[in-house]
């Protein structure tokens, strides 16, 4: 085989292996480039949610919060949705207050995870953001297609806690 053919080979390889797409932001509004990158945080397997979704888990697209070794499902169409950047979002705030009603979210910080197991925190540029502290759950957002977690502009965080696919959200006391 020649050089070039394991060049292309390696190539088609790297680019398949890459989970996380690219997010070019929004250009005209100034929003800035939300870049993020797929992988584990510390090289175990990426978690399968759907693994954790008994059979009688809602219908839809939902995300799995977790708090003192307790998960809870929460299916995003169980939420009235607002529209952010555009897209029919769930407040992250509102699926937290679903799964833990209770809960003052200000004693809170939260940490996500990706289906493909990606954590914000594995980046260098969000090792200092995350957990997220309670009190801004307000301004975050989760499509309620696609999973994607957003932020409102005014917080300016990085790409890295743009996470695409969200599965997880985990929850601890402050």
């Amino acid at each position: 085989m020649s050089r070039l053919a394991w060049s292309v080979a390696a190539l088609a390889l790297a680019l398949l292996a890459c989970d996380q797409s690219v997010d070019e932001g929004s250009h005209d509004t100034g929003a800035p480039d939300l870049l993020t990158d797929g992988g584990t945080a510390d090289g175990t397997a990426p978690s399968d949610a759907a693994a954790d979704v008994s059979s009688d888990a809602p219908a839809g697209p939902s995300v799995t919060v977790t708090y003192n070794g307790q998960a809870k499902v929460i299916s995003l169409s169980q939420l009235t949705p607002v529209t952010f950047e555009g897209f029919a979002s769930a407040l992250l705030s509102d699926v937290v207050a679903l799964a833990l009603p209770s809960a003052a979210q200000d004693g809170l910080t939260a940490d996500f995870m990706a289906a493909d197991g990606f954590k914000p925190g594995s980046k260098s540029n969000c090792v200092g953001l995350v957990p997220v502290a309670g009190s801004e759950l307000s301004k975050g957002y989760i499509d309620v297609s696609s999973r994607k977690l957003r932020w409102d502009l005014s917080l300016g965080y990085p790409g890295c806690l743009y996470v695409q696919d969200l599965a997880e959200i985990q929850i601890a006391d402050k």
